[in-house]
């Protein structure tokens, strides 16, 4: 009886170290954990010849780029489906039609194997300007023309079911994978739109200052978000990680960083940025212009616990960025 009792008693204690230890991919973690982040790289600096391009992995530490597939399309959008583990991209399609230019987004699937799967746009009004995934309902969204939406796809299409209408003008998204509020940033940066899902609308919060529709992010680690700040005069050649109350709007600037690979004369345009919740690091993509061109990019790895950052350089332009768990 006496070793049935101890028996149980191990078990039980077992079971609590376990449940204490394990985590949550998508929140803090008392240690690292892998992640990957997954993007699209164009390895040729001439951007009226971005027809091909590489979806891979990124290496913050290494600054390297490991290729898992290409594609002769230009891709608007991307972001990394957690659910179906495998990279979304959005491409355009331009065709005419008695006389008249359509634009519809239709979407490229790339698993870790490289394998590529395509769908075609349901219509020709569809234009997938941002994507991301919402790990706590377990779906893709994407921000249309006007709306946000739910993306699923079938065999050879996808199809976009609205949940709440938005301005005309947003193009950056990010969602809380705990409780699944969007936030979504229009294209002058300010303000930021909040969505609850189930509540069927929207409502805003405006930050201290305008950031980049892409950069915007949400971390975990203190239910804050974080984004790059725009460009203005006095930063051309320095880059703005700020962080921001998504219920207040109080920003608060992080680190002001001049960029070294800035080529002479040159200036800092835009950028995307992914967060990885799970090493509290916030990685972001300058592009940078240069006089007489061409235009090139530097890779930044803000480490948020220490304060610190890393700049490293990448040949060609790579863009579209999110993390794998």
């Amino acid at each position: 009886m006496k070793y049935l009792i101890r028996t149980l008693l191990s078990l039980l204690v077992g079971s609590i170290l376990f449940v204490a230890c394990k985590k949550d991919e998508h929140t803090s973690l008392a240690t690292p954990c892998p992640t990957y982040i997954y993007g699209v790289r164009n390895s040729n600096l001439i951007s009226s010849t971005y027809t091909t391009h590489n979806i891979g992995t990124y290496d913050a530490g290494g600054a390297i780029f490991t290729n898992v597939a290409t594609a002769s399309v230009s891709f608007a959008a991307g972001a990394w489906n957690q659910g179906d583990d495998a990279y979304y991209a959005t491409y355009d399609s331009v065709y005419l039609v008695s006389g008249v230019y359509y634009s519809a987004h239709h979407l490229c699937r790339a698993d870790a194997a490289g394998m590529l799967t395509w769908y075609a746009a349901p219509d020709d009004t569809n234009y997938i300007r941002a994507m991301a995934y919402d790990a706590a309902n377990n779906r893709m969204l994407a921000i249309t023309n006007n709306s946000l939406a739910v993306l699923s796809t079938s065999s050879s299409t996808y199809t976009l079911t609205t949940l709440v209408s938005i301005p005309a003008n947003t193009f950056g998204i990010t969602v809380n994978p705990v409780d699944g509020t969007v936030y979504m940033c229009p294209m002058n940066g300010t303000p930021i739109t909040r969505y609850i899902p189930g509540s069927g609308t929207t409502s805003t919060v405006t930050p201290g200052m305008a950031v980049f529709p892409s950069s915007l992010r949400f971390n975990t680690n203190d239910n804050m978000l974080y984004a790059t700040a725009t460009r203005d005069s006095s930063n051309l050649d320095t880059v703005k990680i700020v962080k921001i109350d998504p219920a207040t709007g109080t920003t608060t600037q992080l680190i002001s960083h001049h960029i070294a690979s800035l080529p002479y004369g040159g200036s800092f345009y835009g950028c995307v940025a992914a967060l990885d919740g799970c090493n509290n690091k916030y990685h972001m993509v300058a592009w940078l212009h240069a006089p007489g061109g061409p235009d090139s990019c530097t890779v930044l790895q803000y480490d948020v616990a220490p304060g610190t950052i890393q700049e490293n350089t990448i040949y060609g332009q790579l863009n579209l960025i999110d993390i794998k768990y």
